[in-house]
């Protein structure tokens, strides 16, 4: 109820809040937490002088209590960062929780302070490639994300770490973990954005990327979007793509868009999916979506594998 009203409200029920995070029942301090996080999405700035007490709370024996504070002290590093002293000390512990969750946030907020604080020289890359042999698929593909993004501003110092990166999926690895395709998926985008920031490197990711196209038609669609990315897809399988979803679009039952599905090879299809997924994705083409979503219940019908598309 409180994000939407004044500061003079909002400064009160912080207070309440962070009172709470003393509290002696767990359920008690994890709302709490939970509330304070939500507030913090829209009112960054009120939270500063509770900072010193988020850092405790990173001790905290609940799993999403400690969550719920990395998430908190980055938005607030993020929304004030001239405010508090840059958290690395408290993000770099939280690398050695025994929670596979709490070090995937760890490292993902490590990434986002060293772009919101670029001049702190404390980036240390060490961190980022001990990340990436953690025994946890969640932590391996937060560390990639991290590192994608951190490449745009810190080139230099990510390139080092791209033979590690390729290394998680070479060679070729079976897709498990959370979601459709599991979290190697990530892996994958994060692959697609460090291709184009380093041009040079693109020829042995798009190597591997195209070594991925395995039976799951989640991980074919995702590896495609990394490939589309870099640029690097074939450009007759992406004719005959555009061919087929022009068919689906305007006439989601047309025969000769479901016969040209059916008919084409596993590349074309996860370029079809692709394409229909951006344009669902457009905000321009709201009007579109309903077309969109006839042709992607046509698609779970001609093959069952599709069917959370639908």
């Amino acid at each position: 109820m409180g994000r939407e009203r004044a500061e003079t409200v909002i400064r009160p029920a912080v207070d309440t809040l962070q009172q709470c995070l003393g509290d002696a029942d767990e359920s008690t301090r994890s709302e709490a937490m939970l509330a304070l996080r939500e507030l913090c999405k829209h009112h960054a700035e009120l939270f500063v002088p509770i900072a010193d007490d988020l850092r405790g709370v990173l001790d905290d024996d609940n799993t999403w209590i400690r969550e719920r504070a990395l998430i908190v002290l980055g938005e607030i590093a993020a929304g004030r960062p001239e405010a508090i002293d840059p958290p690395f000390d408290d993000f770099e512990a939280c690398l050695a929780d025994d929670v596979p969750n709490v070090r995937s946030k760890a490292i993902l907020r490590l990434g986002s302070i060293a772009e919101t604080y670029p001049d702190a020289d404390r980036l240390s890359i060490d961190d980022f490639r001990a990340c990436l042999d953690d025994d946890s698929w969640t932590v391996c593909s937060s560390a990639t994300t991290a590192l994608a993004s951190l490449a745009e501003t810190h080139p230099e110092t990510v390139r080092p770490v791209i033979d590690d990166i390729l290394e998680l999926l070479s060679p070729s690895v079976e897709f498990i973990g959370s979601g459709p395709g599991g979290e190697q998926i990530h892996i994958m985008l994060a692959l697609g954005r460090l291709g184009v920031t380093y041009p040079r490197e693109a020829p042995r990711i798009v190597s591997v990327l195209q070594r991925i196209f395995d039976e799951d038609p989640w991980v074919r669609m995702e590896a495609t979007e990394a490939l589309l990315a870099i640029d690097a897809v074939d450009p007759e399988a992406a004719t005959a793509a555009e061919g087929i979803c022009a068919l689906l679009l305007a006439d989601d039952e047309s025969t000769e868009a479901i016969e040209r599905f059916v008919a084409a090879k596993p590349a074309v299809r996860a370029l079809v999916i692709t394409e229909l997924r951006s344009r669902v994705g457009d905000m321009d083409s709201v009007d579109e979506k309903p077309t969109v979503a006839a042709a992607f219940r046509t698609i779970s019908t001609i093959d069952d594998a599709y069917l959370h598309l639908s």
